[in-house]
């Protein structure tokens, strides 16, 4: 979801009089967060995921679906909450993305476990791309065309969804 999202987010604009400033006081956001790489692994990469999870997965969606909501409105819902919370449209779109794919490997697992490590992992891959390359940007540090990462994007989605959703489905147990 990295890649597609990174696609999408490329078309969303960083310069003129609105948006140049805001994505100057995003970008400088990011540096504070940025400075100290062990500060930022323990927060993105841990802490993050953890809480996260615990909200958006555990209270929040499936607080939905156990009011009734049918589960793909309450992933749709959830993951457009935890976009909008993240505080900008860069990151908005990347966050509702992966809410997205969280919610549904939550609704299908009924664990917080793999969300967490997906989640973690997702922004582990963003913090090493962050402090060694200082972008975003995967097409940037591979000094590859934006389309290259959409389509690589698309391939890798397809791939795992057909393996977790259909080749070897997920089963659990209920408590």
């Amino acid at each position: 979801m990295m890649f597609i999202s990174e696609f999408i987010t490329s078309l969303i604009p960083i310069t003129g009089p609105f948006w140049g400033k805001y994505y100057e006081y995003f970008s400088q956001l990011m540096e504070q967060l940025t400075f100290e790489p062990v500060i930022m692994i323990i927060m993105t990469v841990i802490m993050a995921p953890i809480f996260e999870e615990i909200i958006f997965r555990g209270i929040i969606q499936k607080g939905l679906v156990n009011k009734g909501v049918d589960p793909r409105r309450a992933i749709l819902y959830a993951s457009i909450i935890f976009g909008l919370v993240h505080g900008n449209p860069w990151q908005f779109v990347g966050a509702v993305l992966l809410g997205c794919v969280l919610g549904l490997v939550y609704q299908k697992t009924k664990s917080l476990l793999l969300p967490m490590l997906l989640h973690g992992f997702n922004n582990l891959c963003s913090s090493m791309l962050v402090t060694y390359t200082k972008s975003e940007s995967f097409a940037d540090a591979f000094k590859i065309s934006e389309w290259i990462i959409l389509v690589i994007g698309i391939v890798l989605f397809s791939l795992f969804y057909y393996l977790f959703m259909k080749k070897y489905k997920v089963h659990y147990s209920e408590i």
